[in-house]
């Protein structure tokens, strides 16, 4: 369990700058509303956005 508690602190450096698919939950979250249960949401990479656009 050790690596992966390490591997976690750097995944953002490798993969943070992937937002292609953020347009596409975007989206859905136009459409559903408020609150949203992202499961699995790890570093936050798509968290962040929705909730800095207001959604819960």
């Amino acid at each position: 369990m050790e690596r992966y508690d390490i591997y976690a602190r750097f995944y953002d450096l490798d993969f943070g700058e992937a937002d292609a698919d953020l347009f596409m939950y975007q989206q859905f979250a136009s459409r559903c509303g408020s609150p949203i249960l992202e499961l699995g949401c790890g570093t936050g990479r798509v968290l962040f956005p929705l909730a800095r656009q207001g959604y819960e």
